[in-house]
């Protein structure tokens, strides 16, 4: 009677085990709002934790607290209140406020998956150039780095927006800047930055490999006029497991005789 006892407590903890909601992992969540896009949530353990939405992304990863016990997960410090429930591969997020309720389906986090997260949602199309096993290239990681600014340079994602006659786009944060704003975006920064963090700031290019070398130059000419050095050209490794890119520091650079991206790493 006492081995029945304990089987059964056994055979219990184990339906337990195997019915318990499990968050952790890489998903894609999308509501009526979003269109085509999609956010990412990732959760690395079951327990009570930090997650972070978009954290592969270009734009800013932001950090949500997860309570596992009461199955909630709030979104920044001021809001964004969700209850989930995860069954299987499919997760729905009760936005309780009644913002807008999510769905999402878990991922593996490949490489190539990885890269569809971090060109997901910019505001413009890009091919990214390789590496091509470069000893020019150096590895940096820029995750969740607070001093990293982004210049994306492709083709809009809106083609019917007519605001801007350049056939590339420079995207920074979440709008368009023309080349001639480029400088009042650079001033805007280093005005809004102190002093002892100045030399801190990095500048990572992601740009399309079609993009004329003479705008790449230019950009990095304004930059460096305004006193700022970290200036990184961003590729996709041609091999590697872990690491999805490598970056080119602009300093070591001479242009001269180069037509495309990926000469300056030949």
């Amino acid at each position: 009677m006492k081995k029945l006892l304990v089987l059964l407590s056994y055979l219990i903890i184990f339906s337990s085990c195997i019915n318990s909601e499990k968050l952790e992992g890489h998903w894609h969540l999308k509501n009526e709002y979003l269109g085509e896009r999609f956010l990412s949530l990732d959760l690395t353990k079951n327990s009570d934790s930090i997650a972070y939405l978009d954290k592969y992304s270009f734009n800013d990863t932001q950090r949500i607290r997860h309570y596992s016990k009461e199955k909630e997960l709030i979104t920044g410090e001021c809001g964004g209140y969700f209850k989930y429930k995860v069954n299987g591969e499919k997760i729905h997020l009760k936005n309780v406020q009644d913002y807008g309720d999510y769905f999402g389906i878990k991922y593996e986090l490949t490489n190539s998956h990885k890269l569809k997260d971090y060109l997901n949602n910019l505001l413009v199309d890009i091919v990214l150039p390789k590496a091509k096993n470069s000893k020019k290239n150096n590895y940096l990681n820029f995750e969740n780095d607070n001093f990293i600014k982004n210049l994306i340079i492709g083709k809009s994602k809106e083609t019917n927006k007519t605001e801007f006659q350049e056939s590339y786009k420079i995207q920074t944060n979440e709008r368009f800047l023309k080349l001639e704003d480029v400088d009042k975006w650079i001033e805007h920064i280093k005005n809004s930055t102190s002093d002892l963090e100045l030399g801190f700031i990095k500048f990572r290019i992601v740009s399309d490999k079609n993009v004329s070398l003479d705008l790449i130059k230019t950009i990095n000419q304004k930059l460096r006029k305004k006193g700022f050095e970290k200036i990184y050209l961003t590729y996709i490794k041609e091999k590697g497991m872990n690491d999805l890119f490598e970056y080119l520091d602009l300093r070591k650079i001479d242009f001269k005789g180069k037509r495309k991206l990926e000469d300056l790493v030949k």
